[in-house]
């Protein structure tokens, strides 16, 4: 069950990360953070607490309760805070798969040091095969567009900008044309960010073990949302801050917070108490690979032979570390 609530919550990320970046113009990334997570507190307060989660919440002691909320300062007040901030700076295409792909890995690695789970043949075979799979689709697997040939100089006038507009740039062509300043800023922000994801995974790792998820999220996501909202309305130039935030912004990143931040959040915390903080960042990772078999499904992209070879890999990874 762990895998496949591992597996569901990468599905839900990739819905959620496509919500996100259509709102990185219009929204400063603070203020987003802190709607989703209003959302997201609604859905565990209003949902999931009256399903049954008094018991364990009245287990809980202070030393539970104010590491449980360090972790949410980890994964959600600054991991997710900080990525949105990548993805307005890199773009959505770099900046998530690479995210994942370095809080995978630091994941493992914290896991391994600091908690002493077990790195078998298959566990790290599998991990690879995952991994790989990620960065086969990521690299390859969209088919780029042909370069166009020069335009000559009679043909220029008039049809020079529907020239430039049919290029299709790479994801290093689109880092090169912005601003150098942006993209170090944007690096730095991703490498906090999978910190920050690693740390607080294998802290909750650690201190939820013995309480229901259910539990688990209400102490996390009602109290890294009182932190972010408390720093939006603090920042003079927020959205929140100037009441600039649409009814459509809303409404989607209402929709991205259940989704993400509340029903993703809540299998991340399953997945981890089941199957551990490395395997559980591993599978996380597979978020990237539903985007293009949608593309192909929905926006009639073409699948190619490299899309094919990269989920193979990954497939045969999730088998390896579910068996």
């Amino acid at each position: 069950m762990g895998v496949a609530a591992a597996v569901t919550a990468a599905a839900v990320w990739a819905v959620s990360a496509v919500l996100l970046a259509s709102q990185r113009q219009t929204v400063d990334f603070v203020s987003v953070s802190a709607l989703r997570l209003v959302a997201a507190s609604l859905f565990f307060l209003v949902v999931v607490w009256p399903l049954g989660a008094n018991a364990d919440l009245a287990r809980m002691s202070f030393d539970d309760v104010w590491q449980l909320i360090g972790t949410a300062m980890l994964n959600l007040a600054v991991g997710d805070t900080f990525y949105i901030g990548a993805v307005m700076l890199l773009g959505v295409n770099f900046a998530y798969p690479a995210g994942l792909g370095l809080f995978a890995l630091f994941s493992f690695l914290l896991s391994v040091i600091f908690l002493g789970e077990t790195v078998t043949w298959d566990t790290a075979l599998g991990s690879a095969l995952v991994l790989a799979g990620v960065y086969v689709v990521l690299l390859y697997g969209r088919e780029t567009a042909p370069t166009p040939a020069p335009v000559p100089l009679t043909a220029q006038r008039g049809g020079a900008a529907a020239a430039a507009a049919d290029r299709t740039p790479g994801p290093t062509t689109a880092l090169r044309a912005r601003m150098p300043g942006r993209v170090a800023i944007g690096l730095l922000l991703l490498l906090i960010t999978a910190v920050s994801w690693a740390g607080g995974t294998v802290w909750l790792r650690d201190v939820s073990e013995g309480f229901d998820a259910a539990a688990v999220g209400l102490v996390r996501i009602p109290s890294a949302m009182i932190t972010i909202g408390a720093v939006a309305f603090l920042t003079p130039g927020s959205s929140l801050r100037r009441r600039t935030v649409s009814r459509r912004s809303h409404g989607v990143l209402a929709v991205e917070g259940l989704l993400g931040a509340g029903i993703g959040s809540l299998l991340l915390i399953f997945a981890v108490q089941n199957i551990g903080a490395g395997e559980t960042a591993v599978l996380v990772s597979l978020s990237p690979l539903f985007a293009l078999p949608l593309a192909a499904v929905f926006l009639g992209e073409r699948v190619t032979r490299w899309l094919v070879v990269g989920i193979v890999l990954a497939v045969a990874g999730i088998i390896l570390l579910s068996a």
